[in-house]
């Protein structure tokens, strides 16, 4: 269960982010090495 991504490979496998949001929380996105996202579930907003 992953929950940082690199910014370059969240855009490659977006879909699979979105998965794991839905099933496992919220995810961080950094670019450049600093958190800049979170991508969470509409039932977690």
């Amino acid at each position: 269960m992953k929950n940082v991504w690199q910014l370059q490979e969240a855009k490659a496998k977006f879909s699979k982010v979105i998965n794991e949001a839905i099933q496992h929380g919220p995810q961080i996105i950094t670019k450049h090495g600093i958190e800049t996202a979170l991508l969470i579930s509409i039932n977690d907003y």
